[in-house]
C-alpha cells in the first residue's frame, strides 16, 4: 500500500509541477531572472517533499500551487507594465511626489487610480 501511495503522490506532484510551469511560462535558463530562478528550484523542492510525502501530501500541493500562483500573479503584473515607475507616473499626474504622501490608493479594472493623501 505504501508503494502505491508513493506512486500517486510521485504522480501528483509531476502533474503540479508540470500544469504549475505550463502557466508560469518557460524560458530558456539565459532569460531567468533571480525571481524565476528562485522560484523554480523552490517549486521543485516543494514538488520533491510532495512525491515523497507520504501521510499528508496535499500540504506541498497546496504550498506548489500558491507559489505558482503568487509568480504568475507576478509575472502578469510586470507584462501589464504596472510595476514601480507605472506607479512613480501615476502619482507624478496628480502632483505628488513621494508613495509616503498617500494614505491610500485604489486601482479599478481600467487602471484608474483614486488617490487619498494623508
Amino acid at each position: 500500500m505504501a508503494v502505491l501511495t508513493l506512486c500517486l503522490t510521485t504522480v501528483g506532484s509531476f502533474a503540479v509541477l508540470f500544469l504549475s510551469a505550463k502557466l508560469i511560462g518557460h524560458k530558456q535558463i539565459a532569460q531567468l531572472d533571480f525571481f524565476d530562478y528562485i522560484t523554480g528550484i523552490t517549486i521543485g523542492s516543494i514538488a520533491a517533499e510532495m512525491a515523497t510525502e507520504l501521510e499528508e501530501p496535499w500540504k506541498p500541493m497546496i504550498a506548489m500551487v500558491i507559489y505558482g500562483g503568487i509568480t504568475l500573479a507576478l509575472s502578469l503584473i510586470h507584462r501589464m507594465g504596472l510595476d514601480r515607475t507605472w506607479l512613480d507616473k501615476q502619482l507624478k499626474q496628480r502632483h505628488i511626489s513621494s508613495a509616503k504622501e498617500v494614505f491610500l490608493a485604489v486601482c479599478d479594472r481600467n487602471l484608474k487610480f483614486v488617490l487619498f493623501k494623508k
